[in-house]
């Protein structure tokens, strides 16, 4: 999934996976400024909260 989404006033952040195959996969989660520049990146695992 390539899309940008804004952090809310508690500075938390959502996403959906509509494919449900993927559950339990490793995935990255990279967060970027407004210029594009790199702040953060976390390899996580879809489905999994934290």
């Amino acid at each position: 999934m390539v899309a940008r989404k804004k952090f809310s006033a508690h500075g938390t952040c959502s996403l959906i996976v509509e494919n449900e195959d993927l559950e339990g996969k490793t995935a990255w989660l990279v967060v970027l400024d407004a210029e594009g520049v790199l702040l953060a990146q976390e390899q996580v695992t879809i489905g999994v909260d934290r």
